[in-house]
């Protein structure tokens, strides 16, 4: 395993309740990136002059945009809250991440006790209930 400096960590967040989700939150360090695909999606609702919620296509150029300023700026930790548990999205999530960095990248899953994640745990190094 490569040394904490070399090591980046993606926490992904995964509940059926936003307030789950954001009281797990709050309890983050705050060196750490955050990316929320539901806050993302809210902020630029709130900043459209038409207030139209934005497409997938908008919110997904805006999670790349902020993908690239977490690797870039060197952050160690990110929680990515997941709007789905999609075995398809994860790994495509993942892929691409692993394209943004050379180094390691420890993939884990946090989620509440009350969703049912199936197999979707084999997609995660560590998996926690919150």
């Amino acid at each position: 395993m490569e040394t904490a400096s070399n090591l980046i960590k993606i926490n992904f967040i995964y509940s059926d309740e936003t307030k789950r989700i954001n009281d797990f939150l709050l309890n983050k360090p705050n060196n750490v990136g955050c990316l929320n695909y539901l806050d993302i999606q809210h902020k630029l609702y709130k900043n459209d002059f038409y207030q139209q919620v934005p497409s997938d296509t908008v919110i997904t150029s805006y999670l790349i945009k902020e993908l690239h300023q977490f690797f870039n700026n060197g952050y160690g930790t990110l929680y990515y809250v997941l709007s789905t548990i999609d075995e398809n999205t994860i790994e495509s999530i993942k892929k691409y991440m692993l394209t943004l960095t050379d180094k390691e990248i420890l993939f884990n899953m946090y989620h509440s006790s009350d969703c049912n994640v199936n197999d979707s745990y084999k997609l995660f190094n560590e998996t926690f209930t919150f």
